[in-house]
């Protein structure tokens, strides 16, 4: 199917190779880019559902939700399709590992952006309350949601570069 001159070598990599990347890549960012706007259109659908109500300050916290949530959808295409390149072992293994640390970080900003949003609904639903304990523990919640969100995911980050994490919550006890 692909012309003697596609079999080309630049650098271990054959030309054929060097498209397939490139539109690979271009069709990633396509992915992305719509993505991102059926993204933010089905968040603010369901936070609407949920509220009741729109909210300008919730709808700038969605749109940086939604950016990650596209993010993770192009990545796992990229995941997908990259081995059918066939490119080298070593290769192949720096590039997952790349994308398996891009995922992983693109979760914790989901997970610190969607801990964002729901304190913002939180705190606007106590601002309606005359009770100082709700007032009080938006602050608390949030930090601690995150604390949540960084802890789980330098866990992941660990197992990811081969150290056993149940090992080291056990030795940490």
């Amino acid at each position: 199917i692909i012309p003697v001159s596609g079999h080309a070598k630049i650098g271990n990599v054959e030309l054929w190779q060097y498209v397939g990347l490139f539109l690979l890549l271009l069709m990633g960012f396509i992915i992305f880019v719509l993505i991102k706007k059926i993204a933010f259109f089905l968040l603010q659908k369901i936070q609407h559902k949920i509220t009741h109500n729109t909210n300008l300050e919730v709808n700038k916290e969605l749109k940086k939700l939604a950016h990650p949530i596209s993010l993770l959808i192009t990545v796992a295409f990229i995941d997908t399709i990259f081995p059918s390149l066939q490119f080298g072992l070593t290769t192949n293994t720096w590039v997952f590992l790349g994308l398996n640390i891009a995922k992983t970080i693109f979760w914790i900003y989901v997970f610190f952006k969607l801990v964002q949003v729901i304190m913002r609904i939180y705190s606007e639903f106590t601002e309606r309350t005359h009770n100082r304990l709700d007032d009080q523990l938006v602050p608390i919640l949030h930090n601690f949601l995150n604390g949540v969100v960084i802890i789980g995911g330098f866990f992941r980050l660990l197992a990811l570069f081969g150290i056993d994490t149940t090992t080291l919550i056990a030795g940490a006890t």
